[in-house]
């Protein structure tokens, strides 16, 4: 025999997500006095809009965390004309693409802002990326 009422077995979402930064933030709770910050800091910086977003005629509504931003921009590439190679080649020998380029500066930007980083390398970088005035280790 059938239930009368099928949405009554149905259970309903649940509430208590648990995001990597609040994952994150619980971790470094638990260790207390040894937890430095800098894995959170990092990952903050990676989440929060590149410097000078707002500042570029972009508004408020218009803040995005990095990665949303870069997906923006993947988005649109055709429009805003980011498709096709920039006229380079990677380390590995490969012919850098607008996007790789851009997505490489907005995370660059982003770590940089952090104060976190001291070196940075990267595949569209030939050379170790130097931060200076950095608190990283």
């Amino acid at each position: 025999m059938s239930n009368p009422n099928p949405s009554a077995e149905i259970e309903p979402p649940a509430t208590d997500l648990i995001t990597l930064t609040r994952h994150l933030l619980a971790q470094q709770s638990s260790l207390g006095e040894r937890a430095t910050g800098d894995l959170t800091m990092l990952l903050v910086a990676i989440q929060v809009s590149p410097p000078g977003f707002l500042s570029q005629g972009n508004n408020d509504a218009d803040a995005q965390v990095t990665s949303k931003y870069i997906a923006s921009n993947v988005r649109k590439a055709r429009l805003i004309n980011l498709v096709g190679l920039a006229g380079a080649a990677n380390v590995s020998g490969e012919d850098q693409k607008k996007l790789d380029v851009l997505s490489n500066d907005i995370m660059v930007n982003a770590l940089r802002a952090s104060g976190k980083c001291s070196v940075m390398v990267s595949e569209e970088v030939e050379e170790a990326i130097i931060v200076s005035n950095s608190k990283g280790t």
